[in-house]
Protein backbone atom coordinates (compact mmCIF):
# COMPACT_ATOMS: atom_id res chain seq x y z
CA UNK A 1 0.00 0.00 0.00
CA UNK A 2 1.72 3.35 -0.99
CA UNK A 3 1.14 5.69 1.90
CA UNK A 4 2.86 9.14 3.17
CA UNK A 5 2.25 11.78 5.28
CA UNK A 6 2.32 15.48 4.59
CA UNK A 7 1.88 18.30 7.47
CA UNK A 8 -1.18 20.78 6.83
CA UNK A 9 -1.07 24.44 8.12
CA UNK A 10 -2.77 24.78 11.35
CA UNK A 11 -5.96 26.92 9.73
CA UNK A 12 -6.55 24.51 7.17
CA UNK A 13 -6.13 21.59 9.74
CA UNK A 14 -9.60 23.79 11.79
CA UNK A 15 -11.30 24.47 8.52
CA UNK A 16 -11.66 20.73 8.19
CA UNK A 17 -12.29 19.73 11.24
CA UNK A 18 -14.99 22.67 11.80
CA UNK A 19 -16.73 21.63 8.82
CA UNK A 20 -16.29 17.74 9.89
CA UNK A 21 -17.44 18.74 12.96
CA UNK A 22 -20.89 20.40 11.67
CA UNK A 23 -21.69 17.37 8.80
CA UNK A 24 -20.93 15.36 11.84
CA UNK A 25 -23.69 17.06 13.95
CA UNK A 26 -25.95 17.52 11.11
CA UNK A 27 -26.11 13.74 9.88
CA UNK A 28 -27.26 13.12 13.73
CA UNK A 29 -30.11 15.96 13.64
CA UNK A 30 -31.20 14.54 10.08
CA UNK A 31 -31.09 10.91 11.94
CA UNK A 32 -33.18 12.18 14.88
CA UNK A 33 -35.34 14.35 12.79
CA UNK A 34 -36.60 11.30 9.85
CA UNK A 35 -36.55 8.62 12.75
CA UNK A 36 -38.78 10.02 15.64
CA UNK A 37 -42.29 11.72 14.79
CA UNK A 38 -42.00 13.58 18.64
CA UNK A 39 -39.67 16.03 17.30
CA UNK A 40 -39.94 15.93 13.37
CA UNK A 41 -40.83 19.21 12.21
CA UNK A 42 -41.00 19.24 8.49
CA UNK A 43 -39.44 22.84 8.10
CA UNK A 44 -36.14 22.38 10.69
CA UNK A 45 -35.56 19.03 9.16
CA UNK A 46 -35.66 20.88 5.39
CA UNK A 47 -33.00 23.72 7.17
CA UNK A 48 -30.95 20.42 8.50
CA UNK A 49 -30.91 18.96 4.79
CA UNK A 50 -30.02 22.27 3.41
CA UNK A 51 -27.46 23.17 5.82
CA UNK A 52 -25.76 19.22 5.11
CA UNK A 53 -25.72 19.89 1.61
CA UNK A 54 -24.18 23.02 1.81
CA UNK A 55 -21.87 21.86 4.42
CA UNK A 56 -20.96 18.86 2.18
CA UNK A 57 -20.26 21.10 -0.70
CA UNK A 58 -17.89 23.18 1.39
CA UNK A 59 -16.20 20.16 3.06
CA UNK A 60 -15.09 18.77 -1.03
CA UNK A 61 -14.40 22.26 -1.93
CA UNK A 62 -12.06 22.56 0.90
CA UNK A 63 -10.28 18.98 0.55
CA UNK A 64 -10.19 19.50 -3.31
CA UNK A 65 -8.18 23.00 -2.34
CA UNK A 66 -6.18 21.11 -0.05
CA UNK A 67 -5.46 18.49 -2.74
CA UNK A 68 -4.52 21.30 -5.25
CA UNK A 69 -2.46 23.28 -2.94
CA UNK A 70 -0.21 20.25 -1.39
CA UNK A 71 -0.08 18.11 -5.21
CA UNK A 72 -2.53 14.72 -4.04
CA UNK A 73 -4.20 12.57 -6.33
CA UNK A 74 -7.49 13.19 -6.26
CA UNK A 75 -8.42 9.51 -6.21
CA UNK A 76 -6.58 8.48 -3.27
CA UNK A 77 -8.04 9.08 0.53
CA UNK A 78 -7.23 11.09 3.13
CA UNK A 79 -6.70 10.80 7.10
CA UNK A 80 -5.74 14.02 9.22
CA UNK A 81 -5.20 14.73 12.60
CA UNK A 82 -7.13 17.79 13.23
CA UNK A 83 -4.77 18.34 16.56
CA UNK A 84 -0.79 18.37 14.79
CA UNK A 85 -2.39 18.89 11.29
CA UNK A 86 -0.94 15.75 9.92
CA UNK A 87 -2.29 13.71 6.81
CA UNK A 88 -1.98 10.42 5.55
CA UNK A 89 -2.66 10.18 1.89
CA UNK A 90 -3.52 5.98 1.21
CA UNK A 91 -3.46 5.07 -2.28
Amino acid sequence: MDQFKITVDQTDAHRLEDLTNKRNALQNLILISQNNPLVRNEELYQKFLKDYECTLTGLDRQCDSLREKYGLDASCDLYIDFQTGIVTKYS
